[in-house]
């Protein structure tokens, strides 16, 4: 994947509509009482799909960005009334002061990654999110283009109230050789990777992109208004049309799913690995959009075949294809019986221009046929999805002579998205020694070790109540076989071990890696919130006014819980020294003004070693190594096959911005006396010294790394754990 295409996958790219809900209602045939699969995409389809049936539903987008707009809008649906919503959305027009106070009041409703993303955004707040979309401010440009090449065509075009008298203009002087070229150019592969860079347009297209969108757009107009279609206003006017409005951006929609809210579940994975890692007979509906758009031809045929293995029998399942032409599996293998008819009806009907249909129904197993269990296949045979056929996968305990391999395999398994980083480590185990009980799975193919996972079990306090708890660590799976099943494996078999010991089990995942995200997936548990770290330089000695004094850990640690809100979820890390990576703890201050932390490195257990630098630094470190610059004191920037030199700065708590400023000052100083060239300051997203922190250090040298929380209950139930305590050991 491209780093442009990464990049896609973690912006808005869809934010109001752009497929048709009368189209996709009639394919899938909902009823009361089913479960859908549902794309998020803008969040217009799964909320769409809920003003028309009370339905369980899911949705699910492997871009988190679409997730948040998703939680904005429901959050925006249940507390506001009808007008506000739609000028908060910038349906109808509104200051963006207004905008922006209305987001403000909503902040309650929304938590951990959603709220900072759109702290993150204010700008779309304010200007409303609804056309703040890539897909929607690249059509926004179009239409002005366009305008400025036929104003009074468009004019015309737009002011048609008969049908007939329409498609005599668009014979007669809308279709010219002129507009076509136009047409052709704009929407070209080479445009489109150019100024939308929508891998839609150019990645797996199979057909030519202007010529086949024109062709759609001209039979679109022969069928219906332009005035009236939502998809033609957007692309030539910029906007939607006002009497097109999918169920959502209406009042009579907006009452019925302000009721149905608490039915949807948004989860952040990719669709193939999630429905590889559901229960069989899980879902009646699939509304999978577009999503071959985004895959090869054979992960299309994965995706086929995880729909059946996940699908109750008689399930429907409506894919729409834009400029990929994929010819779906033999229906014996995925048990799919397509509707050729409906399809075509539906391709002719659909108001959003650009799509062909696939649509079935999953059938039954045939007789003797075994049909898929939880895990993926029968119990009595081999898995299917084995990365060698000839060669069985097998998941056993970590053993000593298994320490090679394995720190082999952790060094392939690069960390990180702008640094990227290895670890480096005395033994694989030496992290899960930091627990007095604990287990590593290896996965091995052909003697080779493919596959890692740890679990620790941790006395906890799980909201006021003594229990224990669940935590996995070390994911790693080789590079050359990922995509095989292996991961989904081991992550079943730690849930069983954790889940027989404890009633919940969490772990921590990079918000903004992709990889991370999908990994994350194979718990299948809720977004428990998230936490932070600040990356503070540390180079400079002597600034602080007041000395900090040396304290336990104990008093430290106390202090902290006594500063903090009851935490839902809180094991107590029991540092001391000579024990683990703790280093020392800090207290500065006094009453009103008092602030204190820990340190802790990580050296010796899961060092980080750099073997990427993103190109700022690279300049960076040219531009400061220049005469005079390289004669004042300068944070140090690491080169590759570094050993980064760090503590992690915990338990961090503080009365007032300008204790927390003179603690670091302080922990700097002694930061430097130990040659540790970074601190990385562990706060949760409210706290409020962080910015004064960052302030005190170079702003591209001061990232804000941001971690999500998942969490899964043994029983099934829903994960409420919005504020867990940051135990130390688990980083």
């Amino acid at each position: 994947m491209t780093r442009v295409t990464e990049r896609f996958f973690r912006t808005i790219n869809y934010s109001s509509v752009n497929e048709d809900w009368r189209t996709e209602i009639a394919a899938l045939k909902l009823r009361e009482g089913g479960r859908v699969l549902c794309v998020t995409g803008s969040g217009d389809r799964p909320l769409d799909l809920l003003a028309v049936v009370p339905t369980r539903l899911v949705a699910i987008d492997r871009n988190p960005a679409q997730n948040y707009l998703l939680k904005l809008k429901m959050a925006a649906l249940k507390h506001l009334t009808f007008e506000d919503y739609a000028a908060f959305l910038g349906l109808n027009g509104a200051e963006p002061g207004w905008r922006r106070r209305v987001f403000d009041r909503l902040t309650p409703s929304l938590e951990g990654d959603t709220l900072a993303f759109w702290k993150c955004h204010g700008r779309d707040i304010g200007s409303g999110v609804l056309y703040q979309g890539r897909f929607e401010r690249h059509f926004k440009r179009i239409a002005m283009l366009a305008h400025c090449l036929r104003p009074r065509a468009i004019d015309e075009l737009f002011g048609f109230t008969d049908l007939e008298r329409q498609c005599q203009f668009i014979k007669e002087r809308w279709d010219t050789p002129y507009w076509r070229f136009a047409y052709r150019l704009i929407l070209c592969p080479l445009t489109s990777r150019i100024l939308l860079r929508d891998p839609a347009y150019y990645a797996h297209v199979a057909v030519p992109v202007g010529d086949t969108l024109f062709e759609r757009m001209q039979r679109a107009l022969q069928r219906s208004l332009a005035r009236d279609n939502f998809m033609i206003n957007l692309t030539l006017r910029g906007k939607l049309s006002p009497t097109d409005l999918p169920p959502y951006l209406t009042p009579e929609g907006c009452a019925r799913i302000r009721e149905r809210l608490h039915l949807i579940e948004v989860v952040d994975a990719d669709v193939v690995d999630y429905l590889m890692s559901a229960a069989a007979e899980t879902f009646t509906h699939f509304s999978l959009s577009d999503v071959s758009s985004y895959m090869a031809e054979t992960d299309f045929h994965r995706l086929l075949t995880a729909v059946a293995r996940s699908a109750v029998p008689g399930a429907r399942v409506v894919i729409r294809q834009f400029l990929t032409r994929y010819d779906p599996l033999d229906p014996q293998k995925t048990r799919i019986d397509r509707e050729p008819h409906l399809e075509a009806q539906l391709a002719d009907q659909d108001r959003s221009i650009g799509y062909e249909f696939l649509v079935g129904v999953v059938r039954e197993p045939n007789v003797g046929e075994r049909r898929p269990s939880p895990g993926g296949r029968s119990s009595d045979q081999a898995d299917p999805r084995s990365p060698n056929a000839r060669s069985e996968l097998v998941i056993a305990d970590y053993e000593p002579d298994d320490n090679a391999a394995a720190l082999e395999l952790d060094r392939k398994c690069l960390q990180g998205e702008a640094y990227r980083l290895s670890f480096r480590r005395s033994t694989f185990d030496r992290r899960a020694r930091n627990y007095r009980d604990w287990r590593i799975l290896v996965a091995r193919l052909s003697d080779q070790v493919v596959g890692t996972l740890g679990m620790a079990l941790k006395d906890v306090t799980l909201d006021g109540k003594s229990t224990s708890a669940g935590f996995l660590f070390d994911l790693r799976v080789h590079p050359e076989y990922r995509r095989k099943g292996i991961a989904q494996r081991l992550a079943a078999k730690a849930l069983d071990w954790a889940f027989a010991r404890a009633p919940v089990v969490y772990i921590y995942v990079v918000a903004d890696n992709r990889i991370t995200q999908h990994i994350a997936s194979l718990l299948g548990g809720s977004d428990a919130g998230t936490y932070a770290y600040l990356v503070y330089p540390t180079y400079r000695t002597g600034r602080a006014r007041t000395e900090a004094h040396t304290a336990t850990f104990n008093e430290i640690h106390e202090a902290y819980l006594a500063h903090s809100t009851p935490f839902q979820l809180y094991s107590n890390p029991q540092c001391r020294p000579g024990r683990g990576g703790y280093v020392g703890s800090w207290i500065i201050g006094g009453g009103t003004a008092e602030a204190g932390c820990s340190a802790w490195s990580n050296r010796g257990i899961l060092a980080e070693v750099v073997e990427r630098i993103p190109v700022p630094i690279r300049l960076a470190r040219r531009t400061i190594s220049a005469w005079p610059l390289r004669k004042r004191p300068w944070p140090h920037l690491p080169e590759k096959g570094e050993e980064l030199r760090s503590w992690y700065i915990f338990d961090f708590f503080a009365t007032s911005t300008m204790a927390a400023r003179e603690l670091m000052r302080s922990v700097e100083t002694e930061a430097v006396a130990n040659e540790i060239d970074y601190c990385y300051v562990i706060h949760q997203p409210q706290d409020a010294w962080v910015n004064a922190l960052r302030s005190d250090s170079p702003r591209f040298l001061s990232p804000t790394i941001t971690y999500r929380r998942l969490a899964r209950m043994a029983d099934g139930s829903p994960v409420r754990l919005k504020r867990v305590y940051v135990d130390i050991r688990d980083l």
